[in-house]
């Protein structure tokens, strides 16, 4: 997958595209490069120039622990707080979709703040992908950010959507009104396919 880390600054990525569009995979892909960068193993780049990151943190995927009494947003939540309180200047963060286990009001203010905190705060280098938009419009004039997307594209005559599982620069421009005519046929099959279960008749006790 294409990567290009600008030399200088900002060292800040904000990433932003639609599911299955890659984001994950990216931000996966480069924490290995940086650790087997750093105990001089190859990189799947054509070149790697980096400066050693004392920690390379990541939080991605949605997962709960019940018998813990954790739920998944408070797992997120955790994991989060363990990156804030333990990165450094000199560390490597990677955060995928933060604030998604809540309500969307408070999701984006938690990936704002822990957003700004990394920025003005830590000052560490980071990728954070998002589907807050908003995120990209507050961040859009901060030196220190740099606006990324994954590429995609959807024919409405055809009803197709194609990742091209590649990172382009700036706000990614595919709108609701471009993907829904693509993606509802496949959906609307999938549930005519899969119709629900007749629910079982009740047996008198």
């Amino acid at each position: 997958m294409p990567f290009h880390w600008p030399r200088a600054r900002p060292p800040h990525q904000l990433l932003t595209g639609a599911n299955c569009g890659g984001k994950t995979t990216l931000l996966r892909e480069v924490c290995l490069a940086v650790v087997m960068a750093q105990i001089g193993c190859y990189t799947a780049a054509h070149s790697c120039r980096l400066s050693l990151a004392d920690r390379v943190m990541m939080r991605c995927g949605a997962a709960d622990r019940i018998m813990a009494g954790q739920s998944t947003f408070m797992v997120e939540l955790r994991e989060t707080s363990n990156m804030l309180r333990y990165a450094t200047r000199h560390s490597f963060v990677a955060l995928d979709e933060l604030g998604r286990g809540t309500a969307t009001y408070d999701g984006y203010a938690i990936a704002y703040a822990v957003l700004r905190h990394l920025l003005t705060t830590t000052q560490c280098r980071t990728i954070f992908s998002t589907h807050h938009l908003g995120l990209c419009t507050d961040f859009a004039g901060h030196p220190e950010v740099r606006l990324g997307h994954m590429l995609v594209t959807a024919d409405e005559k055809t009803s197709e959507v194609t990742f091209l599982y590649k990172l382009g620069m700036g706000v990614v421009r595919l709108r609701m009104r471009q993907a829904s005519p693509a993606l509802a046929p496949p959906v609307l099959m999938l549930i005519m396919n899969h119709p629900p279960e007749t629910p079982p008749v009740p047996r008198p006790c």
